[in-house]
């Protein structure tokens, strides 16, 4: 088949081979500059496969073929290999909003279809230091495997990508520099937060080490998130410095109009601003169910089904606290459906 193809056609059949698991019409015109003719020949030829879903796929030893014959070209492969990096992180990245709304399912439904693209993208930005690009996908990423509960998947990229960071050599610019540091610091609280469930003192260490680098810098959205993420995880103890805490994250996503990452914070706020003997008198009990009541509001407002779970499941914890079982029941059914 490879005998049989055109110069161009042998181009197109190499450039090809950076997509893992198939790609769609848009990405092969995007990453490799392939037409619908050009497809259709290949696909005349057994080469590609049109798949059921408008998609398009090679056979792994075709692929593996197609490969070799792209690093015979280095720079033609540089070329590709970042126009694939770029493609899918910059579309994972415009996603990332829609994760918090009546589109989640859609979304995570379309990530899970592309992430072995995702993936290699991510490992090619790492390899090539495109740190401003990884820092604009990062949170998706995490979204995307904390909502389909896929931690270990979420520990392991992570902790190849803190290895990386950590070996890559210094950047030129300043601003680099800059890049650079506030993404080992996420990397770094990323990792933490699904290490809780591996080694909880090294997610602890991690998590600590992320929001303190995180702090040194301007205020963020990656600060206030990682710091609600710590108590949420349950690595803060001070009851006083718990509620500063996340009156002052509130407070920043509420100046963002963030109401995605204000539900989290507000959920938080609901199950972890007890008193110091872990009980509620009457009158702070019922602002931590107002705390939960508002942030399932705002995830109903947002079409948020996932997050819509978590607040039932925390107002279910709520009445069981306050012993009224018959409505822990009802919240419960209710994160269940």
């Amino acid at each position: 088949s490879w005998n049989q193809l055109t110069t161009g056609g042998r181009q197109c059949f190499r450039k090809l081979a950076v997509f893992r698991g198939g790609f769609s019409r848009l990405a092969a015109r995007e990453v490799s500059g392939s037409q619908a003719e050009d497809l259709s020949s290949l696909i005349s030829k057994s080469i590609v496969q049109k798949t059921g879903d408008s998609r398009f796929r090679i056979h792994d030893t075709l692929r593996q073929f197609a490969m070799e014959q792209l690093d015979l070209v280095p720079s033609e492969s540089a070329i590709v290999r970042t126009r694939h990096a770029r493609h899918y992180l910059m579309w994972m990245r415009n996603l990332t909003p829609d994760l918090g709304t009546y589109r989640q399912k859609d979304v995570l439904n379309r990530l899970s279809r592309e992430y072995e693209n995702i993936k290699a993208a991510w490992r090619t930005a790492l390899h090539n230091g495109f740190t401003k690009l990884m820092l604009e996908s990062v949170d998706g990423l995490f979204f995307y495997f904390d909502i389909r509960s896929r931690f270990h998947q979420g520990w392991e990229l992570f902790n190849y990508t803190m290895q990386r960071l950590e070996e890559s050599a210094p950047p030129q610019s300043e601003k680099d520099s800059e890049n650079l540091a506030r993404l080992k610091a996420v990397v770094s609280g990323y990792q933490g937060w699904f290490m809780r469930f591996i080694d909880r003192d090294h997610a602890e260490v991690l998590m600590h080490h992320s929001t303190g680098n995180l702090a040194a810098m301007e205020n963020s959205t990656h600060w206030a998130f990682m710091e609600t993420l710590m108590v949420m995880a349950g690595f803060q103890n001070d009851p006083v410095r718990i509620c500063k805490i996340l009156n002052n994250c509130l407070a920043y996503f509420t100046d963002e109009n963030d109401s995605w990452r204000r539900a989290f914070v507000l959920e938080t706020l609901a199950l972890a601003t007890e008193n110091g003997q872990g009980q509620s008198d009457e009158k702070a009990f019922d602002e931590r169910f107002g705390f939960a009541y508002h942030g399932l509001e705002l995830r109903m407002q947002n079409g948020d089904t996932w997050g819509m779970d978590l607040s039932y499941y925390t107002l279910a914890k709520l009445s069981e606290e306050k012993n009224d079982i018959q409505e822990a029941r009802r919240f419960y059914r209710k994160s269940l459906i």
